[in-house]
């Protein structure tokens, strides 16, 4: 009976190890996807001022509430701050869910400095993780520049 008993712990034991083992790494994976998603894309968008490249990755609720002509227009006006410098302060915050949910749904939020040519602009970025996926829900670039 102990034999039985200390057979079945053993086997809980791995259980258990490879499910922390897995929300580890599922977790792992969905942070760093997820930064590189916003960091390549914003830098490309950032630099080139091509709008395409975040109404590519928009989630369907952001492109149902903001056409994509927004975008390219906001993008135009602000070509005027010049070629992509450096982002700098980056910061996000990142809602993973439950390890039994962790590979359908997640969001971050971001926010940086970015230096331009001809000025300066706060990047504040959302996404949200559906079925492994990352999407832009909110994507401001808020600069004075735009005041002038």
């Amino acid at each position: 009976m102990k034999r039985i008993l200390s057979i079945l712990l053993v086997i809980v034991l791995v259980v258990a190890a490879a499910l922390f083992l897995r929300t580890i790494y599922e977790r792992d994976q969905a942070t760093r996807t997820g930064n590189a998603m916003v960091m390549d894309i914003t830098t490309e968008a950032l630099r080139s001022w091509d709008a395409a490249l975040i109404i590519e990755n928009a989630d369907p609720a952001l492109l149902s509430a903001t056409q994509p002509d927004v975008f390219h227009t906001l993008f135009l006006a602000l070509s005027r701050l010049g070629m992509l410098q450096e982002l700098t302060d980056i910061r996000y915050e990142m809602i993973l869910p439950s390890f039994w949910q962790i590979s359908t749904t997640a969001s971050a939020d971001y926010t940086m400095q970015a230096a331009f040519e001809h000025g300066n602009a706060e990047i504040r970025i959302s996404v949200t993780r559906k079925n492994g996926q990352w999407y832009f829900t909110s994507y401001q670039v808020l600069t004075p520049l735009l005041n002038a």
